[in-house]
C-alpha cells in the first residue's frame, strides 16, 4: 500500500505546478526516491548481502567528504552570511540528506553493518550537520540519534536493559549539562542552527 500511495504523491505533485519549479522535474526527483527505495528492496530480495549495501554507502559518504575537504567537488558561490556546501550532488539538502540518511540505513542491521561502519555513520551526521547548512541534517540527525539509542537497547540483554537504560539516561543528562550552555552560546555558529532561527519557508515546514 505505501509504495502505492508514495507513487500517487508523486503524480499528484507532477500536477500541482510549485512557483519557480517544474512540475516535472518534482515528479522526477520524487519518483527517483521512490525507485531507489525499490531498488536497494530488489537488491535485498535477489540476495545482496546488507553488508555490502553499506559498503556502498560508506563508501559513496567518504567520496563526498573527501572531495569537499580537498576542494574538488563543485560548489555554489558563497551566499550574504553563509557558505553552503553542496558536494558532487550540486545542492546542500540532497548532500545532507545523501549523508544523515545513509548513516540511518547502517544503523538500521547494526550487526549486520559492523562496527567500523556503525562508527563512521556518526562522522557523515556530523560533518552534514557541521558544513551543509542544511535544516534536514538537524530533523535525519535527531532521528538517526534516536535510532542508534533504541538499536543500542535492542542489543542489551533483556535483564540488563534496565539499568543501561537508568546509565545512559544519567549519562544524557551530564552531557546535556555540560553541552547545551556551550550550544546556547555558540550554537549559531552551525550554519543549519542560525538558519533555523532566523529563516521561516515553506521548504522547512
Amino acid at each position: 500500500i505505501i509504495p502505492a500511495v508514495f507513487l500517487s504523491f508523486c503524480l499528484l505533485r507532477c500536477f500541482s505546478g510549485v512557483k519557480d519549479t517544474s512540475p516535472l522535474d518534482v515528479f522526477i526527483q520524487l519518483a527517483s526516491a521512490f525507485l531507489g527505495g525499490i531498488a536497494v528492496a530488489l537488491a535485498l530480495k535477489a540476495g545482496v548481502r546488507f553488508k555490502e549495501l553499506v559498503c556502498a554507502q560508506v563508501a559513496s559518504s567518504l567520496l563526498q567528504i573527501v572531495l569537499i575537504l580537498s576542494g574538488v567537488a563543485p560548489e555554489p558561490p558563497p551566499g550574504d552570511d553563509s557558505f553552503r556546501y553542496a558536494g558532487i550532488t550540486g545542492n546542500a539538502n540532497v548532500l545532507a540528506l545523501q549523508l544523515t540518511l545513509g548513516a540511518c540505513m547502517i544503523w538500521v542491521l547494526p550487526r549486520k553493518a559492523g562496527v567500523l561502519p556503525c562508527a563512521l555513520a556518526f562522522g557523515a551526521v556530523a560533518f552534514a550537520l557541521a558544513v551543509t547548512g542544511s535544516r534536514k541534517a538537524l530533523l535525519t540527525g535527531g532521528f538517526f540519534l534516536l535510532l542508534v539509542l533504541v538499536q543500542t537497547l535492542a542489543l542489551v540483554p533483556r535483564k540488563r536493559r534496565r539499568l543501561v537504560a537508568t546509565l545512559a539516561i544519567l549519562a544524557g543528562s551530564l552531557a546535556a549539562f555540560i553541552i547545551v550552555p556551550w550550544v546556547s552560546q555558540n550554537g549559531r555558529e552551525i550554519v543549519a542552527v542560525q538558519r533555523t532561527l532566523d529563516y521561516d519557508d515553506s521548504s522547512f515546514r
